[in-house]
């Protein structure tokens, strides 16, 4: 089997490569084609961190490939699973720099969220964060898709407010700054992006 991922941005090549592990009878192999190095380096962690499974790495012209093989014990995390955790969104742009590439970089780690083994508990949007929660945002069918599996996705009410968007909620529920507060006081493990 092979996956082309040429062009896809980070961190597409890992997802659809865990997919196509996973959709993979027991026995088999998958050839990935990429077109940068981090995506293999990307790819290789992610297979690290499976039992059953082994690669090799090479090169095809300007492009890159990875071939996994996937014997007999299946696809099982290695991983250890974390509970309690909250996570904290401040803005409608990950990281500072270019905004065109902190939108992007949001909105895949959003959608990346969707992908995991472990989902956080919560995901809270406050100030400019609150824009990922209402109408024209790019994440919004991610969020939506969280939320069918048990995240709550909180909103600051006075932000909606402030920005003039409380109509424009579009997934999750209008939340408060006290209970915000409780929730990260009760919280195992709080990330803030």
């Amino acid at each position: 089997m092979e996956l082309n991922c040429i062009g896809e941005m980070c961190p597409m090549p890992v997802i659809k490569t865990k997919k196509a592990l996973q959709e993979m009878g027991e026995n088999g192999a998958i050839t990935v084609l990429v077109d940068n190095i981090e995506a293999i380096e990307n790819i290789e962690k992610m297979v690290k961190d499976y039992t059953g499974c082994t690669y090799t790495t090479g090169e095809s012209g300007e492009n890159f490939t990875i071939t996994i093989t996937k014997g007999s014990g299946g696809l099982e995390s290695n991983a250890k699973k974390e509970s309690g955790s909250v996570v904290i969104i401040s803005s409608d742009k990950m990281g500072k720099g270019s905004d065109e590439l902190g939108e992007t970089l949001l909105k895949m780690f959003i959608y990346s969220l969707t992908e995991s083994d472990v989902l956080p508990n919560a995901i809270i949007f406050y100030n400019d964060g609150v824009k990922s929660t209402t109408s024209g945002s790019a994440s919004i069918e991610s969020l939506a898709n969280l939320s069918e599996m048990g995240v709550d996705i909180l909103s600051c009410g006075a932000c909606l407010q402030y920005h003039d968007l409380t109509k424009s909620l579009e997934v999750g529920r209008v939340s408060n700054m006290y209970e915000i507060s409780e929730i990260l006081l009760n919280a195992t493990n709080v990330i803030t992006i």
